[in-house]
This record gives C-alpha cells, sequence and structure tokens, in this order.
C-alpha cells in the first residue's frame, strides 16, 4: 500500500497477537477506530513474545479506543508479555476527545512526527491500566516515546495509574504540553527532555534500547529504562502542565502514600489549575521534582478540591518540591497564595524558593525551604511566630 491515496479505515481488530505488522501508506490517510477500536496484546508464554506493529501514513487520525498490551481473555485471562505500537505521520496525528488510549504492563507507544504541525491527542491517555485481575498487586511500567515528534506534544487528559503503583515514562521531545495530568496516590511519571546536542549526543557511545527487533522476539520488561542518565534537558526544553491532580482510596499503610512527576527540563510549568492533593486515611503525598531545571506554580495548592483543606494529625497531606537536585542551581517559583490548613505540609528544595503570593499557616502546619535564599514578596498570616520557628534550613 505504498502508493495508496486517499483515506483507509481500521476499526475492530481486537487483541491482535500475531506478532509483527507494517503498514505503510505514506501517502495516505489512516483512521483507526473510524466504527470500533482496535487493541494490539502478546501473549505471555515461555518465549516472552513481543509484538510490534507499525503504522507509516500521512496523516493519522484516532477515532475510537486503542489498547496497547490489554489482557488476552476474560476475567484473569492470560497475562501479556509486551506490545510496541508505532505511529509514524508525516503530517498530522490527532486523536479525538472520545478516542482514549490505553497503556497496560509492557506497553509502549511511538509518536513519530516529521512535520512541524504539533501532535494532538484531545482522548484520554491512561498509561498503567489494569492488567488483569489482582494486578494492582504489583507496580505496571509503560512508556510513550515523542522524542521524534518535530512540533510540540499535547496531551489534554493524561493518567497514570490504575488503583496500582503504574510507573510510566514520557521520551520527549523540546516542548510538552498537558493539560490534565491525574497521577494514583502511589503512581510515579518521569519525563526525560532532550539535552543540549539531542538524544543522539547521550546514546552514540552506548545505543539506545528502544525497542530493539531482533529475530527472537523477547520481550522488553520494563520498557522505560532505555536512556542512559541522568543528563540535563537543553536550555529550550519545557514541560507545561495545567492542572496536576492526585487521586487516592481509602487504603491504610503506615507512613501513608507518595505519588511522584519527575522531569529534567529546563522549566517545569504548573498552570493556573494548580494542584489538588487528594488526602485519605494514614495521610497522602505528592513530589514533584526537576532534577537539573526549575518550577513554576501559577496555581493554588488544594487538599481534596479545597484551598486551604485541612488533614487530620496522623494523616497529613504533604506538598513536596524539588528543583535542581542534581545541578545546586535551579529555582521554585510560586506566584499564587499558599493556604496551609491544619497537618497540611510544605517542603521546597531549591537554590531559590520565590513566594510571590500571601502565605497563610493552620495549625500543626509545617513550611520548610531548604536553599540559599527563599524570597517572600508579600505578607505571611497566622502562627507566623511558629512558623518561623523552623522556616530555613541553610545548605
Amino acid at each position: 500500500m505504498q502508493n495508496a491515496v486517499g483515506t483507509y479505515n481500521l476499526s475492530g481488530l481486537i487483541n491482535f497477537t500475531g506478532g509483527d505488522l507494517d503498514v505503510n501508506m505514506q501517502k495516505a490517510t489512516l483512521r483507526l477506530g473510524q466504527f470500533n477500536g482496535n487493541s494490539f496484546t502478546s501473549f505471555k508464554d515461555s518465549a516472552d513474545r513481543t509484538t510490534r506493529v507499525n503504522f507509516d501514513a500521512k496523516n493519522i487520525l484516532i477515532d475510537n479506543f486503542v489498547e496497547i498490551n490489554n489482557r488476552v481473555g476474560s476475567g484473569a485471562g492470560r497475562k501479556a508479555s509486551s506490545t510496541v505500537l508505532t505511529l509514524k505521520s508525516s503530517e498530522k496525528i490527532t486523536s479525538r476527545e472520545n478516542a482514549e488510549i490505553s497503556l497496560y504492563d509492557g506497553a509502549t507507544l511511538n509518536l513519530v512526527s516529521s512535520s512541524n504541525q504539533s501532535v494532538d491527542l484531545y482522548g484520554k491517555v491512561w498509561m498503567g491500566r489494569l492488567q488483569y485481575v489482582g494486578a494492582y498487586l504489583a507496580p505496571s511500567y509503560s512508556t510513550i516515546d515523542t522524542s521524534k515528534v518535530q512540533g510540540e506534544m499535547n496531551f489534554r487528559h493524561l493518567a497514570v495509574g490504575d488503583q496500582n503503583a503504574a510507573q510510566a515514562g514520557i521520551i520527549a521531545n523540546k516542548k510538552t504540553n498537558i493539560g490534565t495530568l491525574d497521577l494514583w496516590q502511589s503512581a510515579g511519571l518521569s519525563i526525560i527532555t532532550p539535552p543540549e546536542g539531542g538524544y543522539e549526543s547521550k546514546t552514540k557511545d552506548t545505543p539506545s534500547q528502544n525497542n530493539p527487533k531482533n529475530d527472537a522476539q523477547k520481550t522488553e520488561i520494563q520498557p522505560t529504562q532505555v536512556i542512559d542518565g541522568p543528563f540535563a534537558g537543553g536550555k529550550d526544553t519545557v514541560v507545561n502542565i495545567f492542572h496536576l491532580n492526585t487521586k487516592a482510596d481509602g487504603t491504610l499503610r503506615a507512613g501513608g502514600f507518595k505519588a511522584s512527576l519527575s522531569t529534567n527540563a529546563a522549566h517545569l510549568n504548573i498552570g493556573e489549575g494548580g494542584i489538588n492533593l487528594s488526602n485519605q486515611a494514614s495521610g497522602r503525598s505528592l513530589l514533584v521534582e526537576n532534577l537539573t531545571g526549575n518550577i513554576t506554580v501559577e496555581g493554588t495548592l488544594r487538599v481534596n478540591n479545597q484551598v486551604g483543606g485541612a488533614a487530620v494529625a496522623g494523616s497529613s497531606a504533604n506538598f513536596e518540591f524539588k528543583a535542581g537536585a542534581d545541578t545546586n542551581n535551579a529555582t521554585a517559583t510560586f506566584n499564587n497564595d499558599i493556604h496551609l490548613e491544619k497537618a497540611v505540609n510544605l517542603k521546597v528544595d531549591a537554590h531559590t524558593a520565590y513566594f510571590n503570593g500571601n502565605v497563610y499557616f493552620g495549625k500543626t502546619t509545617n513550611l520548610r525551604v531548604n536553599g540559599h535564599s527563599p524570597e517572600f514578596k508579600k505578607r505571611m498570616g497566622r502562627n507566623k511566630r511558629s512558623f518561623l520557628k523552623n522556616f530555613a534550613e541553610a545548605r
């Protein structure tokens, strides 16, 4: 189909486990799921085979659900091994709002676009979906590789974790935009951005293990581990997230649960949608970390969707921000008012921390800033003396 033109539809290809599939229609438009969704998966057996599916088209439009490495069969079914889906376009890749893309344990999605147009995923992208009954008892690993997207990468809604300790990785290009990011209470997302000179500068001596093809069809057990690091993202690398949210259930655990977001971008920006931490009994924590660059938060910090929402002793809600841990030369900036009510704690670790709004405190609240020069532009309210007692911790 290399010389085919026009529009072609692929719908209802459910539980494809047939090994490698290559569809080359570089002059045509491919619509995935016009009438029904598609799922590409694998069997986990003694051979640990990997299913690799490649679509190469002028334009790719995702109309319906796409499942990658979902379970085979009902109930517990048969566990899947690993599946790699590659969507390559010379012009545009888009998904509609109702077109959900689900990555299960062992799934990799490669997005390749050689034009300067953005890749726009308007439908929900869900990394770490539960693969079978009881899968929440173990972590899952999934990867999205957008390093070969020339334009901006846009996720309208990205979710990590499905009541499980999902570990997800995005191998990003220079600019990644996320509308809403949902993290499960024990999930982690790592967004790796390219260094100066591109990824090739880091992998030319040690070739990347990103989905290597081999005759044995050997599985990629943890596909997130594909780039040697750590390294700093280039000076023009940016990760923008309009709203960051955590989700939680009532499970009790000593010390609570912690969700995490980490990157190496030059700039990590949390927009006006702010951050919401869902808190439950035994406490919940959120770590936002930029290993080598700056963090800016434009919106408010909320607990259970309330600005200044309170927790209870022994079940505290904890926000933690780390900027430049690997470089010791980065800033954390908060441009809105901060309300820390009862048992709501904030820890900031950065070379310089800027608080450009008012800061309000409740009882049994801790704000700890580890850095050389924290700066407050406005006033601090309530329990100021108690706060200052354990405020600064010099490096």
